[in-house]
């Protein structure tokens, strides 16, 4: 609070506005961590039910048309 009212010259109310921003934005970065991984498990759910099986492909030889 010191350094906000001395350094930078803020009031009270100014100080209070900055402290309540802080907490803010770290819920706001806790809760996009918290969906990151979230997405990361997801992402890695699908990966799992990728199917995997190899698949024979043959060129089918047409006639040419003339």
């Amino acid at each position: 609070i010191q350094r906000l009212t001395t350094e930078l010259g803020l009031n009270l109310a100014g100080v209070e506005l900055v402290l309540r921003l802080e907490d803010e934005l770290r819920r706001a970065q806790a809760q996009i961590d918290a969906l990151q991984k979230q997405m990361q498990a997801e992402v890695r759910n699908v990966h799992k039910h990728y199917r995997r099986d190899l698949v024979v492909y043959r060129e089918e030889r047409h006639p040419e048309r003339q």
